[in-house]
Order: structure tokens, then sequence, then C-alpha cells
């Protein structure tokens, strides 16, 4: 009987010893993926702002040429391309693997400044979104245990204040 406690004893303890390993593990990797993430749409928001300064229209810069992109009528890129960033483009470590990279808003998103969706909750949503109307580039953001740790996670990678994870698009009709 008394070896049975021990026993219960030892199992529990390495029991609990994995589950915390495990846990700070998990957490460690959380947060290194959410800083370079963060590090990733602060390098795409960056090459946005410089290729819609060096291709301005009328803009006499022969030196620059090799920068310059095609640009909409409010000055930003109309898309943003790996090849920018050389041999390794901006990655987000938050995602699930083999997702697109960018998704470029159109129509009635191109009011925005965050996509209605902002978890990737499967392969066929975009790591990032870019609204070319305004120059602005998101992360979004992978699964969580809950909203709320989405959201905190959503407006810390992109420097927001998000309320919610998922916005209704702006022509629903909430009407019953």
């Amino acid at each position: 009987m008394r070896w049975l406690s021990v026993i219960m004893a030892t199992v529990t303890i390495a029991c609990g010893s994995a589950l915390l390993v495990w846990h700070h593990r998990a957490t460690h990797s959380i947060e290194a993926g959410a800083e370079a993430t963060r590090r990733a749409v602060v390098a795409l928001n960056s090459q946005v702002r410089f290729r819609a300064a060096v291709s301005r229209p009328g803009l006499d810069a022969p030196e620059e040429a090799e920068v310059q992109t095609q640009v909409n009528q409010r000055g930003w890129p109309v898309t943003i391309e790996p090849a920018w960033f050389g041999t390794a483009p901006p990655v987000n470590r938050l995602t699930p693997a083999g997702c697109p990279w960018i998704e470029i808003a159109t129509g009635g998103e191109l009011h925005r400044t965050n996509p209605n969706v902002r978890v990737a909750l499967d392969r066929d949503t975009a790591s990032f979104w870019y609204n070319p109307a305004l120059g602005i580039v998101r992360a979004r953001v992978g699964p969580t245990a809950t909203d709320e740790q989405a959201v905190a996670l959503y407006n810390r990678v992109n420097a927001t204040a998000v309320a919610a994870i998922v916005e209704a698009p702006a022509d629903v009709d909430d009407a019953p």
C-alpha cells in the first residue's frame, strides 16, 4: 500500500513537471512568434511607405528606377511583391503553415484599417492583409483558446486596438 502511494506521488510530480515545461515552451513559442510577426508587419509597412515615396508620379530619380512600383491614385502600391524583400520575405509565425502570403483588400474593404476576419483558422486565409487604398498591412493571428486572447494578440502584433476578432462587413444590414 505504501509503495502505491509513493508511485502515485512520483507519477503526479512527473506529470506536473512535464505539464509545467510544456506550458513554458508553448508560452515562449507564442511570444517568439508574436515578436517575429510584429517585426514582419513593421517591415511590410515600411516597404509600402518606401515604395510609395519613390514611385510618386513625376519623380525624376533614375537611380531609383529598380525600386519604383505601380501605385494607385492615392499613391500607394497596388500590391506587395515578395521580391521587394530579396530571398526572405516577411513571415507570419502565428498562422497555420501553408496559408497564402498576403490578401489584397478590394471593394467594401478599401475603407477599413483592419480586415473583417482577423484570425486565420485554415490554410485558405492569408497570413497578411494589405489595404492599397490606405497603405496599411495587418497580420492575422492563428487560432487561440479564447477570442479575448486572439484580440490581444492581434492588437499586439499590429499595434491596433480592435475590440473584436471578427467585424461584420459594412454593407451587411443588421436589421431583422
